[in-house]
């Protein structure tokens, strides 16, 4: 074999190899948000029910049944122990996602504001952690380059209409951004490494008909992702 094709086959290997650790990292992902977002379910739950619940617990004691009582404590602390979410965009897994990136983002300085609305059970889990997974590590990592004289707002929207998802993610930036082709040249060592997100972001687009466009003007990136929404 040719030194040449042998270093294209190389390439190749390397980059099929990097392309399954990342699917396996965004299935990861998903994975782990489903779970939060199943225990939020049951923290409002119980919010909703802890009216009637104490009023259970006030019966069981007036009747001296104390331990019942306490059994019933017992239950409601283990149901207090996931993870409080921050966000209630409608759709469980974006909640749990945007609520562990918020974490990350005031770590930065940064906070992230959502306004609109996510339909649940529309769009695949790991479609939801490609979205705004990438989208929102970019945003944090952008904003840990800037100064910390201010808090930095990463802006979030989400709006639904007509059969249409419209998404919009817009944070502050320090470096200059180049587009080319609608895709972000990397500015790392390892650019066979990278963009895989922002790649990911154009294939969950194509799987929906949709769009991704990026923009980097004024001291802000901005990607705005286009969905046509299945039906059901």
């Amino acid at each position: 074999m040719f030194p040449a094709v042998m270093f294209v086959s190389s390439i190749n290997k390397r980059l099929r190899g990097l392309a399954a650790n990342y699917e396996a990292q965004i299935q990861a992902q998903a994975t782990h948000y489903q779970t939060l977002a199943a225990s939020n379910f049951e923290i409002r739950r119980f919010r909703h029910d802890y009216k009637n619940t104490r009023i259970a617990i006030e019966q069981l004691l007036s009747d001296g049944q104390t331990e019942q009582a306490l059994q019933v404590l017992r239950d409601c602390e283990d149901s207090l122990r996931h993870p409080n979410i921050l966000f209630d965009t409608g759709n469980g897994i974006a909640d749990a996602l945007l609520t562990d990136k918020q974490r990350l983002a005031v770590r930065q300085y940064a906070d992230i504001h959502f306004r609109g609305s996510i339909p649940s059970n529309v769009l695949a889990p790991t479609d939801v952690c490609v979205l705004l997974g990438n989208t929102l590590d970019n945003a944090i990592e952008a904003c840990a380059k800037l100064t910390h004289d201010e808090k930095h707002i990463i802006s979030v929207t989400c709006d639904c209409s007509s059969g249409f998802l419209f998404l919009t993610i817009k944070n502050p930036i320090q470096d200059r951004v180049i587009i080319q082709n609608n895709q972000v040249m990397t500015t790392k060592e390892d650019k066979a490494a990278h963009g895989f997100g922002i790649q990911s972001l154009h294939t969950v687009a194509k799987k929906y008909s949709g769009t991704v466009k990026l923009n980097a003007d004024d001291g802000y990136f901005t990607v705005t992702i286009d969905l046509c929404l299945p039906t059901k």
